[in-house]
């Protein structure tokens, strides 16, 4: 069951891509994620064994804290990026708040000539 909603998602994923309603490297995080799902889907020794190794009792408790930490890196990066874009935002709003000044002055100076 698990291993079909990871396809579905992989197909959802995709025709969003090429629909252009999500960029490439947005989508690739949610990607890798996807395959590792299914990996762990095929193979659930792997998380067994990396819960015992970490100290975790319940191997379930580890998924929730490899998701934990997944959203938490998704976060991080979407707070950077979104951080860039405010400060891109509002270099843009000054130059256009200084271009529309200097031609306003320049139209002023035409109407005195």
């Amino acid at each position: 069951m698990v291993a079909v909603i990871v396809i579905l998602a992989f197909f959802y994923l995709g025709a969003m891509v090429r629909k252009n309603k999500i960029e490439i490297k947005y989508a690739l995080p949610w990607g890798f994620m996807g395959c590792v799902i299914l990996i762990l889907d095929f193979f659930p020794g792997i998380i067994e064994e990396m819960a015992k190794i970490s100290g975790v009792g319940v191997p379930i408790n580890f998924i929730f804290f490899l998701g934990f930490c997944f959203l938490l890196a998704l976060t991080f990066t979407l707070s950077v990026l979104v951080s860039d874009l405010s400060q891109k935002t509002k270099t843009l709003t000054q130059k256009i708040g200084i271009l529309e000044e200097k031609l306003e002055s320049k139209e002023k100076t035409e109407k005195h000539d």
